[in-house]
């Protein structure tokens, strides 16, 4: 005779067994595939519902040399309005980033600079360690990935991970690949993963979302990796506090730096 104290043990071990994503653990999908049309339409759709932030977060990164791990202040408002701080040991303001999606200033209150130019991405890439659009770094950001505008793509099933993979077709020959979660009955399609791979296959960027949950009433993620290869460039993003669409509104006047410092235009070139 079994024992009902084993048998209730067995079946306790064995559900946390499935629900721990422990390696061997497998995922069906539930249902009918969905058309990779309607998974590009939610992504979308929380990219829209999502307009601004404010939040804290620890940002580690590698600087080519070492890690670097420090305090910033962040906001952001769509299209491409970004405003960074970064916080020394002390609590003081180390730098500073603006952009208003076109023009960018960054005030370097530790080597006494005052840097302008347009917001290309290798000049924001001086803060925020991702070096993309500002449109691009809000998605990255936000939990979400950049969407390439009209793009095709072909859909399949990663049982591993219980995920939605989308690849898209892009222009010269590359792709973009997403990985949604597709676990459950009502799949939340968080975007776990996302990268971008040239013709020949090598990876462009990468990124990773983790621990979503929600924060006024938006799913939003705890923490954020983002990876550029070829730049030997990482960042991970762990948020403290995360304000979804803040009201009061975030003031424009948040996307611009003045100084008394003269002003350096820098290009990247």
């Amino acid at each position: 005779m079994r024992h009902p104290g084993l048998a209730a043990a067995t079946t306790a071990a064995a559900a946390a067994l499935l629900l721990c994503g422990c390696p061997g653990t497998t995922y069906t999908r539930q249902g009918q595939p969905p058309a990779v049309k309607v998974l590009l339409g939610k992504v979308g759709a929380r990219q829209q519902a999502l307009t601004a932030l404010r939040g804290k977060a620890t940002v580690d990164h590698w600087d080519g040399k070492q890690r670097i791990k420090g305090a910033v202040d962040f906001l952001m408002a769509r299209p491409g309005s970004l405003h960074f701080r970064a916080v020394d040991p002390a609590g003081g303001v180390a730098s500073k980033l603006a952009t208003d999606g076109r023009d960018f200033q960054l005030l370097d209150v530790a080597n006494n600079r005052f840097l302008v130019g347009a917001a290309t991405p290798c000049n924001l890439a001086r803060l925020a360690q991702i070096a993309a659009s500002p449109p691009a770094i809000i998605d990255i950001l936000t939990g979400s990935a950049p969407l390439p505008v009209g793009a095709t793509g072909t859909l399949a099933w990663d049982k591993s991970a219980g995920a939605e993979v989308v690849t898209l077709a892009l222009p010269g020959g590359g792709s973009e690949i997403l990985r949604l979660d597709g676990r459950g009955k009502q799949p939340s399609y968080d975007v776990m993963s996302a990268e971008e791979r040239d013709a020949a296959g090598k990876v462009l960027w990468k990124l990773s979302h983790h621990e979503f949950r929600v924060v006024d009433g938006v799913r939003i993620p705890a923490v954020t990796k983002f990876a550029q290869p070829a730049r030997k460039a990482d960042v991970i993003i762990k948020w403290s506090s995360q304000t979804p669409n803040p009201d009061p509104a975030i003031p424009d006047a948040a996307w611009h730096l003045e100084s008394e410092l003269p002003a350096e235009l820098v290009t990247c070139e």
